[in-house]
């Protein structure tokens, strides 16, 4: 890679990263659980600078919250799987879209209604990642139990995506494809080729996530150590996980 591309890389990564975790502080006011969730109109954000960044956006999203529990004064073994979650609500959706993508398609644009039904599958698998994957540490450090954070973080970020990063993404993949940031996205834009196996297997193990979560969540009384829980979605997440880089 030569060294300009990398360069840009770096600083496209730095101002998602800023975008990410200035918008994470600006609502930690807001909170829903204290230390572990707040209301997030910022988590509309992974689903877009994934799809259109790829792994850069991803690892923006992930540092994004790191640096924002940082600063916000709620860092703690959770920001581990926080990072993880926020990287996965990124990658999951661009993976999963490069796999069935049209071979003249750059970028999912919002010009009919398959592609925004496209997007309402995307933001269902997005948020379904966080949601089964941050609850695992907050549940093993007692912080907030798997049973009770799972339906939380999945509607909670789902809203978020659906209906504020509908807007923002239309209005972000103009700009990447007819505007002032299409050279510099020409040059850094994550080509990693998925074939359409990967992509159908990622999607399967994340609605898994999200049935089998979803299950818990209704059923398992609302307590910390269910090792059936723990032990069940943790085998998801670690799948969800593998399939993100197989």
């Amino acid at each position: 890679m030569r060294t300009g591309n990398m360069t840009e890389k770096l600083t496209v990564g730095a101002l998602l990263t800023a975008i990410f975790a200035v918008t994470a502080l600006a609502f930690k006011g807001f909170v829903i659980i204290t230390g572990i969730t707040e209301i997030r109109p910022g988590n509309a954000f992974p689903i877009c600078f994934g799809l259109l960044f790829g792994n850069v956006g991803a690892i923006a999203c992930g540092l994004g919250n790191f640096i924002g529990d940082l600063i916000g004064g709620t860092l703690t073994l959770g920001s581990i799987g926080g990072f993880i979650g926020n990287y996965a609500m990124a990658y999951v959706p661009f993976r999963v879209w490069r796999g069935i993508k049209r071979e003249n398609e750059e970028v999912l644009l919002l010009g009919s209604w398959r592609h925004y039904m496209l997007f309402f599958f995307l933001c269902l698998l997005s948020s379904t990642t966080a949601a089964g994957i941050i609850p695992l540490f907050t549940d093993i450090i007692q912080m907030a139990p798997y049973t009770i954070l799972f339906g939380i973080i999945f509607v909670n970020d789902f809203v978020a995506e659906l209906f504020l990063g509908t807007i923002i993404y239309k209005f972000l993949a103009s700009i990447v494809i007819y505007g002032v940031l299409r050279p510099t996205w020409l040059r850094i834009r994550d080509k990693t080729i998925v074939s359409l196996r990967q992509s159908f297997s990622l999607a399967i193990i994340t609605l898994l996530c999200l049935v089998v979560g979803g299950v818990f969540f209704f059923t398992t009384p609302k307590g910390y150590g269910n090792t059936v829980v723990l032990y069940t979605m943790g085998i998801i997440s670690v799948l969800m996980v593998v399939g993100m880089k197989a």
